[in-house]
């Protein structure tokens, strides 16, 4: 028994501080008491410290919650930036087309002004990603429309210039740009289109994945569903089924061309036909081609951005 007890007093925990007070009992939340001197520190050192350091860590979130608080409601305030109709910066890229008062007159003197820039520059691989730039710093308009007209532009020039599929690469914009360098190079697609359909998908596939980066062989794949639709009329259940063919990773990525097209022909635009009678509805276009593909996102964008409730 004696082990026993002594081993029990071992045991049990210390009730005095490591500075070797005796610990103070837990005051209650009513009645607080005034604790001892805690390792020679008196009380109200030890407890100003305490409450100085708490002051200035709440101080310091404070800030922080200020701080975050007031860059958000900038933002909000800022909301989506501006894009002017006149250029801005000091390149004063088109501005002959500044002052045409439509959009389609605007687009059309653009192209006439891109194509005439790329024509004497004979190397559009080179000369598209310059003007990309330069439109970009110009601001305005054709910076934020230069795709569109860049499918005319393109078409155009691989038709002076008699362009097939084995000379494509030599023509493509070496430009990963989403604008300007895009839009060519799938105007440039489009021209080829009916080489396209006799090389099948998989020859078609064969000088898309050949391109330096993942961008540009996105961009070429997209182009080859813009092809496959101008080929074919616009006929969704004639294109879809070739970009199916082109490969699962593949697949989506020309699906996505040939829905974008089909929304360019329901206004007759960009050299399409306009049909009539053609549903209009997101629900109704992705609903018919849900066994061939999936409907990309840029369908719901159809019949000029107003979805339709059939």
């Amino acid at each position: 028994m004696p082990a026993i007890a002594s081993a029990m007093t071992i045991a049990r925990p210390s009730n005095r501080s490591a500075c070797g007070l005796r610990r103070p009992k837990v005051p209650s939340e009513a009645t607080p008491a005034r604790i001892p001197g805690a390792c020679s520190i008196p009380h109200r050192q030890l407890f100003g410290a305490r409450r100085s350091n708490l002051t200035v860590k709440c101080a310091g979130l404070t800030l922080a919650v200020v701080a975050v608080t007031t860059v958000l409601a900038a933002t909000a305030q800022a909301g989506p930036p501006h894009v002017r109709d006149a250029p801005g910066g000091t390149d004063p890229f088109g501005s002959s087309c500044v002052d045409a008062r439509t959009t389609a007159a605007k687009a059309k003197c653009y192209t006439k002004l891109l194509l005439a820039d790329i024509e004497r520059s004979h190397d559009p691989a080179r000369e598209v990603p310059l003007i990309g730039a330069r439109a970009r710093a110009a601001g305005g308009f054709i910076a934020g429309a230069c795709h569109s007209p860049m499918h005319t532009v393109g078409r155009e020039y691989a038709r002076r210039h008699h362009m097939t599929l084995a000379t494509l690469q030599k023509y493509l914009p070496r430009s990963n740009d989403p604008g300007c360098s895009a839009g060519f190079g799938h105007g440039l697609i489009m021209y080829l289109g009916p080489q396209i359909v006799r090389a099948g998908p998989k020859g078609a596939l064969r000088t898309c994945v050949r391109l330096a980066t993942r961008v540009r062989q996105y961009t070429c794949v997209h182009g080859l569903g813009h092809a496959y639709m101008r080929v074919y009329d616009q006929q969704l259940r004639y294109a879809l089924p070739l970009c199916r063919a082109l490969g699962k990773r593949q697949a989506p990525d020309c699906a996505q061309g040939a829905f974008h097209d089909y929304r360019i022909s329901l206004s007759g635009s960009d050299g399409t036909k306009k049909r009539a009678g053609v549903p209009t509805s997101p629900r109704t276009v992705c609903g018919s081609q849900i066994r061939v593909l999936s409907c990309p996102v840029g369908i719901a964008r159809i019949s000029s951005g107003r979805q339709s409730r059939q």
